[in-house]
C-alpha cells in the first residue's frame, strides 16, 4: 500500500523513478496503545498482530520514528496507533493532491 500512492515520473536520463510520498505527522490518540517489547521483534510482525496485516509496518515504524531497521528492540516503548486507516487514507489524499 505504502507505495501504491507513489507518484512515478522519468528524470532527465528517462529513467522511470517514484516520487517522495509525504507521510502524515501521527497525533497519539488516547485510544492508542503503547507496548515495552519482552523481547526483538520485526514490525511486520507486530502489524499483522494488531491490524491484521503485515503490510502496514510502515504506519509503526514512522510512528515511533524508527528508520532503516524492520526491527524493534528488547525493552523499547512502541506506539501503535490505533487508526491505521485514517493514516493510510490521507496518505492516499496527499498522493492525489500532488499530482
Amino acid at each position: 500500500m505504502r507505495y501504491k500512492t507513489n507518484n512515478i515520473k522519468t528524470n532527465s536520463d528517462g529513467d522511470r523513478v517514484y516520487t517522495s510520498t509525504i507521510l502524515p505527522e501521527i497525533i497519539p490518540l488516547e485510544s492508542d496503545v503503547y507496548v515495552i517489547l519482552p523481547n526483538a521483534i520485526r514490525l511486520d510482525q507486530l502489524a499483522y498482530q494488531y491490524y491484521g496485516d503485515p503490510t502496514y509496518w510502515w504506519v509503526i515504524a514512522h510512528a515511533n520514528h524508527i528508520k532503516g531497521s524492520l526491527y524493534a528492540d528488547e525493552g523499547q516503548k512502541i506506539f501503535i496507533p490505533q487508526n491505521p486507516a485514517m493514516i493510510i487514507n490521507s496518505v492516499r489524499s496527499n498522493a492525489n493532491t500532488n499530482t
